[in-house]
């Protein structure tokens, strides 16, 4: 097991959006748990170069060295049933694809897609503020590429339809 920060910038991260901030016990929990399942990650038999972080209370991240050892798919799905677990564990969502994170005045808030989309249109959410970027690939994705601006998200067509 390695620390998150020494994994290759090239790693490649599965990035999951949290339905509530994430407690410091449930990170402690979440991370105690996660070093656990990576220790004895593999694919095909060989041991995955792998390490887990909790990001800003509300995205857990999972990455791979993938110069090493590529993950497989059987591998992917144990981590899913690893998070999936957890889940269970802490009654918290990870695969709720509707949950949304964005940053305005300095304040990490997360909501559902369609209540972003309405708070968008009636300007309640400045289009100014970040959103968290859920296409990110690679872990340096997290240094460069975290926030992006609405006006630059996929969310940028609702900018013309305010009410």
């Amino acid at each position: 097991m390695i620390k998150f920060s020494e994994l290759s910038n090239n790693a490649r991260i599965w990035v999951y959006i949290s339905n509530r901030l994430i407690t410091p016990d449930e990170k402690n929990l979440i991370l105690k748990q996660g070093y656990d399942f990576i220790s004895t990650w593999s694919a095909h038999g060989d041991k995955l170069i792998a390490s887990v972080e909790i990001i800003d209370n509300c995205l857990l991240v999972l990455g791979v060295d993938e110069e090493k050892t590529d993950a497989s798919g059987c591998s992917i799905d144990a981590s899913i049933s690893f998070i999936k677990s957890l889940e269970n564990h802490i009654q918290i969502s990870f695969f709720d694809w509707q949950n949304m994170v964005y940053v305005e005045n300095n304040i990490i808030r997360l909501i559902k897609r369609n209540q972003f989309e309405q708070a968008l249109k009636s300007q309640k959410i400045s289009s100014d503020s970040l959103i968290y970027n859920n296409n990110m690939k690679i872990k340096s994705d997290l240094t460069t590429n975290k926030t992006i601006s609405i006006s630059e998200s996929n969310f940028k067509n609702l900018l013309e339809l305010k009410s």
